[in-house]
């Protein structure tokens, strides 16, 4: 909600995993301004975007394909390192969970 002067606000994705986009927005102008307002020309750059805020304006964003879950996390890892002629090793079985 932009309550003061025409401004450009910026927003960033970059702590999701990714964010790819297509972004689609409506904007409402309080008093007597358009009325959710459909807009598809905001593009994301490295995770970023910028909208422009007319005057007492309210701007809701639809962003598609933007990955929320952190990749599956190996469980059941183990690791060892023997005396045995200087062998060391690295092993997990195929059980991985979402953290």
């Amino acid at each position: 909600m932009n309550h003061s002067g025409a401004r450009w606000i910026s927003y960033s994705l970059q702590k999701f995993l990714s964010a790819a986009g297509p972004i689609r927005r409506w904007v409402t102008v309080t008093g007597t301004g358009p009325s959710y307002q459909p807009g598809a020309d905001i593009k994301l750059n490295a995770g970023s975007f910028k909208a422009w805020y007319p005057s007492n304006s309210i701007q809701t964003f639809e962003i598609q394909n933007v990955d929320l879950n952190p990749p599956a996390t190996p469980t059941n890892v183990s690791a060892w390192a023997g005396s045995n002629y200087g062998k060391s090793g690295f092993g997990f079985n195929s059980a991985f969970r979402n953290m």
